[in-house]
């Protein structure tokens, strides 16, 4: 499995921050650590209240991940102060992590200022030369660069700016310009590229940034050029903030981050379905568990148990099993869900499909049994063993 880290605040509100980019990671088929460096009070509405995480607690953590799970890539947000970014550095730099994307989260939506100088200038100086790439929005590249940026040849200066600080590549995002078209300039290994799409007119943009940044540290997890990191994780965001809906709830904007709308404690209803939750399933009671468009009833009982050996298999655990189907969903694909067009029925075992497993996405089991209808969701390689109970 590969392993992607963030380091980030925490969001109550679960719409950006940490909560953005574990939910992101596993979008991609990645498992997600996290370093968290500020606790904050928001939801959809706004931030109340905040406070940072000390600075020896999070080097701790920070080192505890990089001795037991080493990450693959990695990402950092909400930094919150100078002290805080310096140990950052340090640890970025003294561990060797690999593939850096820093999203400088130095100014708030309304334009406020989150952070004060020393605390710019220590990103500046200590973590933009680490950054296989940075993330800023038009203000934050003005603050790195030391120059407005308000066009799209400005938002290719600044790239090179960041550039020639140290960064290996900077994504400038232009979504604040106006405009009916969004401009977002990449600048990496002396060549820029535009990257131009529709504006949508909508409100549903919370946890943007943190999302974008998440899914470009995700694939290069996976490998992937840096190039096509970033062309997947813009097409990635661009498909969440269109298949956002209106929250109507008193709230102001639906989350992006993991396809779900989060008022309160309640669901919201996209259309005549409902919000996708966890591992893109939702459970209405214990009688029904819903993906997609797929509807798997059984009467109540013990839950069934899932397991994960070593070697990457997952054994599944299944009271008396009914049926079982198998379906993939590539993490990039457009589409709901690729079927395959067989079930296992009344055996302990299936093989997977030929295809190539090193390509993000999940196998999903659905599994109807005289107990209870489950959907388990993994990366899954090899033979799944389907084992009954009793």
């Amino acid at each position: 499995m590969k392993i992607a880290l963030t380091i980030a605040g925490s969001d109550s509100g679960g719409g950006a921050g940490i909560q953005a980019d574990l939910k992101t990671f596993h979008q991609f088929g990645v498992f997600g650590t996290s370093v968290v460096t500020a606790v904050t009070a928001q939801n959809t509405v706004g931030v109340r209240a905040w406070e940072a995480v000390p600075v020896a607690l999070v080097t701790k953590q920070l080192d505890a991940l990089a001795d037991d799970l080493p990450p693959l890539a990695v990402k950092s947000g909400m930094l919150g102060s100078a002290a805080v970014a310096e140990a950052v550095a340090a640890g970025i730099a003294r561990r060797r992590l690999p593939n850096y994307v820093l999203d400088p989260v130095m100014v708030a939506t309304s334009g406020d200022r989150l952070l004060d100088w020393d605390a710019e200038q220590t990103i500046r100086r200590d973590l933009v030369p680490l950054a296989t790439l940075v993330t800023p929005n038009l203000d934050e590249a003005a603050i790195l660069a030391g120059e407005p940026v308000e066009s799209p040849a400005a938002m290719e200066r600044a790239g090179r700016a960041l550039v020639k600080l140290g960064a290996r590549a900077a994504l400038v995002k232009g979504g604040h310009l106006t405009g009916d078209a969004v401009v977002d300039v990449l600048v990496a290994g002396g060549t820029v590229q535009r990257f131009t799409r529709p504006r949508i007119d909508t409100t549903s943009t919370h946890g943007t940034g943190c999302t974008l940044s998440a899914a470009v540290a995700a694939g290069l997890a996976h490998g992937r050029p840096l190039e096509r990191a970033v062309a997947d994780a813009l097409d990635f965001v661009q498909r969440r903030v269109v298949g956002a809906r209106q929250c109507v709830v008193g709230a102001r904007q639906c989350v992006v981050g993991a396809r779900q709308c989060v008022v309160g404690a309640r669901q919201c209803v996209v259309g005549a379905r409902q919000c996708v939750v966890g591992a893109r399933q939702c459970v209405v009671g214990a009688r029904q568990c819903v993906v997609g468009a797929r509807h798997c009833r059984a009467p109540t009982g013990p839950t069934n148990q899932t397991h994960q050996r070593r070697n990457g298999h997952h054994g599944m655990q299944l009271g008396y099993a009914a049926w079982a189907d198998l379906f993939y969903r590539p993490a990039m694909s457009r589409p709901p869900r690729e079927a395959f067009p067989w079930s296992v029925r009344g055996r302990r075992s299936m093989r997977l499909p030929d295809r190539d497993y090193r390509q993000p996405g999940a196998y999903f089991i659905t599994i109807c049994t005289k107990n209870r209808a489950r959907t388990f969701g993994a990366v899954i390689s090899g033979t799944v063993h389907l084992s009954p109970e009793g």
